[in-house]
């Protein structure tokens, strides 16, 4: 199983709450959370570690432990609100032991990014070098070949462009947080936990802008991106809108 996290979370309601099982104890919980306090799980080059092998064995003091199991039992654990919260979990780092897998090889590497902005790192480059054996291409992978001669915004920059030639479309900028040094470029090592811009869930099936696909370029002396797209219509008015009736659709631009 890819996942084993979303094979708890697929089969939650047939499982009973951690403490309301047989080996539940003060002792075992509190190990548990010393265990998923430890940083390794934050750290940006697990998530490569992890996913570069079929078979991943953790080892911690004289123990062994099967990855999956690390990963099950920290996604039964965050499934649990109230139970995380009561046993510290909440404070640890189980999340992220519960997610690295689902960071393997995605088709978008855009949300392998997205996620990956959660993780830490001494070198800010490696939020995109250290992931680099794990993203698909169909073009463009020359243009993120590690080269640490490169500031890490001119990496940044190189991951904006990859994205453009490789995806043909401007999904990258939807990862902005409107506070960038540089408009156009992504802070891949910020955050971006809760401004997922895919979260409200599948595309709908048709486009507004029909097939046509933006034209742009990029002045790398002045660091200046230039798109020109599809102009359906002018907009006239504009307003905020509450994000639980956009339900699980969302428009492909």
């Amino acid at each position: 199983m890819n996942n084993m996290t979303e094979f708890v979370f697929k089969h939650r309601e047939t499982l009973p709450n951690p403490d309301e099982c047989d080996f539940s104890s003060e002792e075992l919980w509190k190990a548990l959370a010393w265990f998923y306090s430890i940083p390794y799980f934050t750290r940006v080059w697990v998530i490569q570690e992890v996913n570069a092998y079929r078979e991943r064995t953790a080892h911690c003091g004289y123990e062994t432990i099967p990855w999956d199991l690390v990963e099950i039992v920290a996604g039964y654990i965050i499934m649990e609100t109230d139970f995380s919260k009561r046993w510290g979990f909440s404070k640890t780092n189980v999340w992220w032991a519960a997610t690295t897998t689902k960071l393997k090889r995605p088709e978008n590497w855009l949300s392998m990014l997205y996620l990956a902005s959660n993780y830490g790192c001494l070198d800010a480059r490696d939020v995109i070098y250290g992931l680099r054996g794990l993203m698909r291409f169909s073009k463009g992978a020359e243009l993120l070949t590690p080269d640490y001669g490169k500031t890490f915004l001119k990496v940044y920059r190189d991951s904006v462009e990859a994205a453009l030639v490789n995806f043909e479309n401007t999904d990258v900028l939807l990862y902005l947080a409107g506070v960038e040094s540089l408009s156009w470029i992504p802070a891949w090592n910020v955050s971006m936990l809760f401004r997922n811009p895919f979260r409200f869930g599948n595309r709908v099936p048709w486009k507004p802008a029909g097939d046509s696909k933006a034209v742009w370029s990029i002045d790398k002396k002045n660091n200046i991106l230039s798109v020109d797209g599809f102009i359906a219509d002018t907009i006239k008015i504009s307003q905020p809108c509450n994000e639980m009736y956009f339900g699980t659709t969302m428009l492909s631009l």
